[in-house]
């Protein structure tokens, strides 16, 4: 607004503006308090983050392996001390593992039997009662032509 003393060719001097009229340029929103909203989006990343990474774990992996961890001739042994120093009968798993020379509650003797198992030589393994011959591996401890 121009004062109306001023009319006359002088220099026109603005009113500052009044606290009840808005102001369209001055007006700035307040910035909001964090929410819920944010922490639970916030959340969400990290999730989404963690599954990423184990996913990327998983392929490295490769996944299970499509052959037991022992080779054959370690799992033979298996049932070649079943035939020698049992006859051939079911034989408790910490027999076995005595006469291979490993602990009965061992990661080796595990791997051992469940390789054994896996071969189709041998049923149960370390946490089986028993450990017994299948008839894959009599025909191989007692072959027919010896």
């Amino acid at each position: 607004m121009i004062d109306e003393e001023d009319r006359g060719g002088g220099v026109a001097v603005a009113e500052p503006p009044v606290a009840d009229e808005p102001v369209a340029d001055a007006a700035v929103e307040p910035k909001r308090p964090y929410t819920r909203r944010k922490r639970a989006k916030g959340r969400a990343r990290g999730r989404a983050k963690a599954e990423a990474s184990d996913a990327k774990a998983k392929s490295k992996k490769g996944g299970p392996r499509p052959f037991p961890k022992v080779p054959l001739s370690k799992a033979l042994e298996i049932a070649q001390k079943i035939k020698e120093l049992n006859g051939g009968e079911p034989w408790k798993s910490a027999q076995v593992a005595a006469a291979l020379g490993m602990g009965a509650r061992g990661d080796d003797f595990y791997y051992v039997t469940a390789s054994s198992r896996d071969f189709g030589i041998t049923v149960g393994t370390r946490d089986t009662e028993t450990i017994e011959l299948t008839a894959l591996g009599r025909a191989i401890v007692y072959p027919p032509n010896a």
